[in-house]
């Protein structure tokens, strides 16, 4: 990904702000701040912020360090409910609020997930299915059986 498309998805923000429950790109991967630690002034007067996030795409840890004075990319990231109408072929047919339907995003990768949404469905069950995104990406991460 480009610095020039990196900088259309997210917002700078100074390292110093990182909190845990933050987003922030790390290694350009979207994260969640799980961690955060911070060195007082060194020799060279600069205070040294340390911070480990989880991919909120893959589930994967990174760790940066980085001066708090320094600029870092907090991911535009946002959570969308959907309907579930229908499963073809691995990708799902989906209605949002406003009553959109969308056909282009595939089952989750994480198995487990898939098949219980899989089961639901199957069984014709009435499912809401969250849906993250950030940097250009999605993903389902949550269901909810309606009743």
């Amino acid at each position: 990904m480009t610095v020039e498309s990196i900088a259309s998805l997210s917002t700078p923000m100074q390292a110093s702000q990182i909190r845990v429950g933050k987003f922030c790109l790390i290694k350009e991967h979207p994260c969640k701040v799980v961690e955060t630690s911070s060195s007082g002034t060194g020799k060279h007067g600069k205070c040294k912020i340390n911070f480990v996030g989880i991919d909120i795409f893959t589930s994967k840890k990174y760790e940066h360090a980085m001066i708090s004075d320094q600029t870092v990319e907090e991911p535009n990231v946002d959570v969308t409910e959907y309907q579930l109408i229908n499963i073809d072929d691995g990708y799902l047919s989906l209605l949002d609020h406003n009553g959109q339907l969308r056909s282009d995003l595939k089952l989750p990768a994480d198995q487990e997930l898939c098949n219980k949404i899989n089961k639901l469905f199957d069984q014709g069950k009435e499912v809401m299915l969250s849906v993250i995104s950030a940097m250009g990406m999605e993903q389902v991460i949550h269901f909810k059986e309606m009743r």
